[in-house]
């Protein structure tokens, strides 16, 4: 059997040493010249984050389905092309010459002399008015002053050959969210300039006159020139003022990287909204605020007014927490009645005590107390309003946060439905109709349902209660209502526009049936529970199989269609399959 030849481990090595290399063949004069046709430029060199401006590539791993992932493949490269496309203008036009700073050590230092010292950067923006709904998580990282320090600092070395660097101050979305919408963090770009004494007076905010499009129309041009150009020089002169003339001594942190923690100014200073300069250290709760006069060549300092309120304790979030849980305790717990829509056990004064904590109040007396919602009936098939109380506790409002609170199970939810009837009955023989409740139950499951009955029984008042178990009631569910969508004699279509009617379950808990109908009103269809004699592992088993079904047959459009006219059942299905059948 023949030996495969042995390759030979070698050090690339000149082949002749002593012969000199054919760049100094090469006068200088000519080597920058060659240099200067292929980096210099006439006009400047337009950057932007195209990480933040391009769309990730879907993750296989991220889809549990054959189904989903092909359809956000197709969507990514539509997407990616189409931006590819708008934002042809940010191809820097260099070509193949960038290679050539990879070609050697020498002639990498010679080049970036010329490409970072004969050229003008301006950090921009797409022009095209772009949607980033798509991916929001990029929106703050894509404005070019957050990404402009990014840059900076990616030069490496070779920052002091920078020549200049603009900030664009035209082209800047209107629709952006939160703090970053009226001012920004100028910190990161003053210390890049401390260390860098050299780039003094060469990185600046400027007006470029690009708008983006979509925003022009409403903006007279002569207004809209006048008013970039009156905020470029107010950031200059703040930049100035802050920076180079170090006028808060703020320079004297620059070793200090956890110390200070941003400086933030106005991003639109000429309109008037934002007028102010606000300094945040690490671990002092007050903010040092300066305001901006005489466009930004003077600052003067604000007062600060003793903070008595409640905002004081915010920082110390563990404190807070302690004090307004002993305060919001009640022994005997946080009831809300949904019939008689009440609540009792709490004190809703606490709630009135401050605007801002007020929800976290919510979140500490949903911690604090055990907290548990009734209802009431006197008949032994009731839907109980349709729970339309509960559904008046929105998860945003204070009470409703209580509600919808996240818990642990030392303080559980509870839902106590109590039936006081007057004939001789059995919690077996109850029908109730559960469908608007599915969802809080599915999605918290350390939420006790508890059901109690009331009624005659020889001369007597017979009671009884019992504790459902939810995590079997969900699982059933789940099991119903799939079937329920297979047996149905409706074409595919009409049945992704179907809605759930009802969801019935007798007094001990068990899932009885399911209706559902078209969306208008007709095509009603009922199916019986067919899952009950098992057990919850059995369930879990099963459900395996209905669920790599389902996703074979695109069943799960359907799910999530019936559950939108609901309002429950998609969350109650999709949590319920995450939840139990998630691998």
């Amino acid at each position: 059997m023949a030996k495969p030849n042995q390759i030979p481990k070698t050090t690339s090595s000149p082949a002749d040493a002593s012969a000199p290399s054919f760049l100094t063949t090469i006068p200088p004069e000519v080597r920058n010249a060659i240099y200067a046709v292929l980096f210099k430029r006439d006009k400047p060199v337009l950057l932007h984050n195209a990480k933040a401006y391009l769309p990730k590539r879907p993750k296989r791993s991220d889809h549990t389905n054959d189904v989903t992932y092909p359809r956000c493949l197709e969507w990514y490269n539509e997407v990616f092309e189409q931006l590819l496309e708008n934002g042809r203008e940010f191809k820097l036009g260099f070509g193949c010459g960038l290679s050539v700073l990879l070609s050697c050590r020498q002639m990498y230092h010679e080049c970036a002399g010329v490409l970072y010292g004969s050229n003008t950067f301006i950090i921009s923006q797409a022009l095209h008015d772009y949607s980033l709904r798509y991916f929001p998580q990029h929106e703050k990282a894509y404005l070019q002053h957050e990404y402009a320090p990014l840059w900076l600092r990616s030069v490496g070395s070779q920052i002091d050959l920078l020549h200049e660097v603009y900030i664009d101050v035209d082209a800047v979305r209107t629709l952006d969210y939160y703090e970053s919408a009226t001012t920004f963090n100028i910190l990161p770009i003053m210390r890049i300039i401390w260390e860098y004494p050299g780039l003094t007076n060469k990185i600046k905010f400027y007006h470029t006159g690009r708008q983006l499009e979509g925003h022009t129309e409403f903006t007279d041009a002569r207004e809209a020139e006048a008013e970039s150009k009156q905020k470029a020089n107010v950031l200059n002169n703040l930049l100035e003022l802050l920076c180079n003339q170090d006028f808060l001594r703020l320079k004297r942190y620059l070793s200090f990287d956890r110390l200070l923690k941003s400086v933030r100014i106005p991003t639109s200073p000429e309109q008037g909204f934002v007028s102010d300069v606000l300094v945040r250290f690490a671990n002092v709760a007050p903010r040092r605020r300066y305001h901006i006069t005489n466009s930004g060549r003077t600052i003067t300092a604000t007062e600060l007014r003793p903070n008595h309120g409640f905002e004081c304790l915010i920082p110390y979030r563990p404190l807070l927490e302690k004090i307004f849980g002993y305060a919001a305790h009640s022994q005997s717990g946080v009831v809300f009645d949904l019939t008689r829509k009440t609540v009792s056990g709490l004190d809703l004064g606490i709630l009135q005590l401050n605007t801002r904590i007020r929800y976290i109040m919510a979140g500490i007396i949903a911690r604090a107390n055990h907290v548990t919602l009734k209802a009431r009936s006197t008949s032994v098939e009731s839907d109980f309003d349709h729970f339309s109380a509960l559904e008046e506790l929105s998860p945003r409002s204070e009470l409703g946060l209580i509600v919808y609170a996240d818990r642990e199970a030392v303080s559980p939810l509870t839902v106590e439905l109590a039936f006081d009837v007057s004939v001789n009955t059995s919690l077996a023989e109850l029908n109730i109709s559960v469908e608007m409740l599915m969802g809080l139950l599915s999605q918290r499951p350390y939420t006790a349902l508890r059901i109690s009955l009331k009624c005659p029984r020889s001369q007597h008042t017979y009671s009884e209660h019992i504790t459902v178990d939810i995590v079997r009631l969900c699982l059933n569910t789940f099991l119903l209502l799939c079937s329920l969508l297979d047996k149905w004699p409706l074409p595919l279509d009409m049945k992704g526009s179907a809605r759930l009617l009802k969801l019935t379950i007798d007094g001990q808990g068990v899932l009885k049936s399911a209706t559902c109908c078209t969306d208008d009103g007709s095509d009603g269809f009922t199916l019986a529970n067919e899952h009950g004699h098992l057990s919850k592992e059995e369930m879990r088993y099963r459900g395996y199989g209905i669920k790599a079904y389902h996703e074979r047959t695109h069943v799960d459009e359907e799910l999530r269609a019936l559950g939108y006219k609901n309002g429950h059942l998609d969350d109650i299905l999709m949590d319920l399959c995450h939840r139990y059948w998630a691998d």
